[in-house]
């Protein structure tokens, strides 16, 4: 078994460790006696004087130099001490060349073997730091508290203990509620939140928040609490805070106006989306009236057009034919000859149109049927060979909207023929999201620059206005060289039974 260490016994200090200890003192040490004549001064008293401890030991409280009122009332308080044997603490200041010294002195008796005092020891240390501090912070304290009386904003420091120690002048004028009436939290709860299932809430909302902050060290996180008044009104208020020692420093911002008029932009907005609401449904659904009644049209001009003129024509060349039967001379023969020709070319022209006008595939087989027609029309008429690329969701639209996207993509195919340059087009319908379907005309010509489109460029503005208005919209992406890409984005609808 290892023997046990011996415990350390401290040395007992010498008498130069006690010297060492008060040369070196960073405090005033002084012993009088009943003359007042210093028996002992250390370095730290000495060079208060500018000189060395030798040349004040022997020498009254006069004698060293110190003035009056100080050298009276030194020796008043040194007396004292002999005469009562009690000691004396005191306090002074000096005036010195950066502002004024504080000094705080223990004036303590030493006593004789028979019981009476010997000398009078005076310990003085220089305070002025810690004054000064003190000062400082007393200063700011009054600062603080001032800043805070006179803030248009309503606050309040409370203890740890939940003791409401302060409240400003504005969160008296803002809830009505005196010192009196909340001197802890316990009142300000109860009366502030009457309510106990919001108070309960409140609590746990705003402590939880407080002990986050003291943990992490942080403000306390701010939020919004309806705050009930003395007068019985009910404030929205911002409540946020930061703990500080052991106190809780609170802030409130009454935000009860800017609520109360956010409300009323949200129902002012309301109001203006509803009508908005109302007045695109009105858009369409005139838009959609537009298009069936420029479709009728189109069916009583291609109904006139075959029905009346193609008849009419026909007619003519019949009778332009009875007058050849009948005709003596040569020049006659010709003359109806060329007529019959010009008949001819006015019937094919009719016809022409009113296919144009009204394509009777569209009614018959629906959009991708159409589409598929018009693009063998186009590489008839053109010589343009374009792709069709349709999805099921062309089934799904109506019967108005199949009306716009036909009309819309002959426009832009005869676009690709007038300035692309080439004799190839891409169409393609596919769905776009639930509720919406994408069609997209294509082309690898010489392009454009979409930005330099306006109104002049009338069948895109009409075509993007068109879809606008049906609640869509028209993207035209084309560089110089490098091709053309419409894409329109419009609502899918159901077919009308």
């Amino acid at each position: 078994m290892a023997p046990k260490a011996k415990r350390q016994v401290p040395a007992k200090l010498t008498r130069e460790d006690y010297r060492s200890l008060v040369e070196n003192f960073p405090d005033i040490l002084d012993r009088f006696d009943r003359d007042y004549r210093h028996l002992y001064v250390n370095p730290a008293g000495a060079r208060i004087h500018g000189v060395s401890p030798g040349q004040i030991m022997g020498k009254t409280i006069r004698e060293t130099g110190v003035l009056e009122p100080f050298s009276t009332l030194w020796e008043s308080r040194i007396r004292q001490v002999y005469k009562t044997g009690k000691p004396l603490q005191v306090r002074d200041t000096f005036p010195g060349v950066n502002g004024t010294l504080y000094y705080e002195s223990q004036c303590s008796p030493e006593w004789a073997p028979d019981g009476t005092v010997r000398t009078v020891l005076v310990i003085s240390r220089d305070i002025t730091s810690s004054v000064r501090i003190e000062e400082s912070l007393r200063e700011n304290d009054q600062l603080l508290q001032k800043i805070i009386e006179l803030s248009p904003m309503s606050m309040a420091i409370v203890g740890m203990d939940g003791k409401i120690e302060y409240i400003n002048r504005k969160a008296i004028e803002t809830f009505g509620y005196s010192p009196e009436d909340i001197p802890t939290m316990g009142a300000w709860w109860e009366l502030a939140y009457p309510d106990k299932a919001y108070r309960k809430k409140s609590i746990a909302r705003w402590m939880g928040h407080v002990q986050k902050a003291m943990v992490e060290q942080t403000e306390i996180t701010g939020g919004e609490y309806r705050v009930t008044c003395k007068n019985g009104d009910v404030k929205t208020m911002f409540i946020f805070g930061v703990p500080v020692a052991s106190k809780v420093f609170v802030m409130f911002n009454d935000v009860t106006a800017y609520k109360t008029l956010q409300r009323e932009l949200e129902g002012v907005r309301d109001g203006l989306e509803l009508t908005v609401r109302d007045r695109t449904t009105k858009l369409q659904a005139l838009a959609e009236e537009i298009i069936r009644v420029e479709h009728r049209e189109r069916q009583r001009i291609a109904y006139i057009l075959h029905e009346d003129l193609q008849q009419w024509l026909v007619a003519a060349k019949y009778k332009v034919g009875e007058i050849c039967e009948h005709s003596p001379t040569t020049s006659a023969q010709a003359t109806a000859d060329r007529a019959q020709q010009l008949l001819d070319s006015a019937i094919e022209v009719a016809r022409r149109l009113t296919v144009d006008l009204r394509p009777p595939i569209i009614h018959e087989r629906g959009l991708k049927m159409a589409l598929r027609w018009l693009a063998a029309d186009m590489k008839h008429k053109f010589a343009l060979s374009v792709q069709v690329k349709v999805t099921a969701v062309a089934e799904r639209v109506s019967e108005e909207m199949g009306i716009f996207v036909f009309e819309a993509v002959r426009e832009l195919l005869l676009n690709v023929i007038k300035h692309a340059g080439v004799r190839a087009a891409v169409v393609q319908i596919k769905p776009e999201g639930r509720d919406q379907f994408n069609v997209e005309v294509s082309d690898k010509g010489r392009g454009f620059d979409p930005s330099r489109v306006g109104k002049r460029k009338f069948g895109l503005f009409s075509i993007r206005e068109r879809a606008d208005i049906l609640n869509g919209n028209m993207t035209m992406i084309s560089r110089r060289r490098k091709g053309t890409r419409i894409e329109l984005i419009l609502p899918l609808k159901s077919k009308r039974t």
